[in-house]
């Protein structure tokens, strides 16, 4: 996506009343829920259409995929990346955004991580937070199915978050991040072996010694 078109998408959805792309017709009802911290029922406009007739597709494509990416973009296009500290005041307009945009996207956002699509995911095991690979395919199941044949086996399962849409041409790329974090445990567990060795000889040896000195010393004290 083209980042004139990732702009225009991401200032449609912070109106009141999203517009859509062109050739799509939106209407309006008005929902209520309860603010719990106004202590009173806000009202607000339901679209027809919940992803506003972009597609839930598009809508991940603008890779704001949680909250705090959402935030981070707020930050770097409207403050140019400002600590709250340096925005001042202005900080209420960076929550204000963040959360009329996430709001607007999180519905799409997990309904593509949870279904998935033609494009790359990221492999975890099931309780954990750290991909350990990234993998090519059509749907969560599928990935999960060539993870268990590639990857090691252990005790634990595999699970499939949605990534990216498109080929497999990237794949590579994010793999390439995981293989630099691997490269660098492999070398420190290469000097970690060396240190182990030395250690070792360092060990052997005062063993030898204190074999050498204890039959010395006997030697002595037992000569007649």
């Amino acid at each position: 996506m083209k980042d004139t078109t990732r702009k225009t998408i991401i200032d449609d959805l912070l109106l009141k009343r999203p517009k859509g792309p062109k050739g799509v017709t939106l209407t309006y009802t008005m929902g209520q829920e309860y603010d719990y911290d106004r202590r009173r029922y806000i009202h607000f406009p339901v679209p027809s259409d919940p992803t506003f007739g972009y597609g839930a597709e598009t809508l991940f494509s603008l890779r704001l995929h949680s909250s705090s990416a959402v935030k981070a973009y707020v930050r770097d296009r409207w403050f140019n990346g400002k600590s709250n500290w340096e925005i001042g005041r202005k900080k209420s307009t960076v929550t204000r955004r963040t959360n009329r945009i996430w709001s607007r996207l999180s519905g799409a956002i997990e309904k593509m991580k949870r279904d998935g699509g033609r494009g790359i995911y990221a492999v975890y095991r099931r309780y954990s937070s750290n991909a350990i690979g990234y993998i090519f395919g059509n749907t969560p199941e599928e990935v999960v199915a060539i993870a268990t044949t590639f990857f090691p086996q252990d005790d634990d399962d595999y699970r499939a978050e949605f990534k990216e849409l498109g080929g497999v041409e990237k794949l590579r790329e994010y793999n390439r991040q995981i293989q630099g974090r691997l490269t660098a445990k492999v070398k420190d567990f290469k000097q970690s072996i060396k240190d182990s060795e030395k250690r070792i000889v360092a060990a052997e040896n005062r063993m030898a010694m204190l074999n050498v000195l204890a039959g010395h010393q006997v030697a002595i004290e037992t000569e007649v």
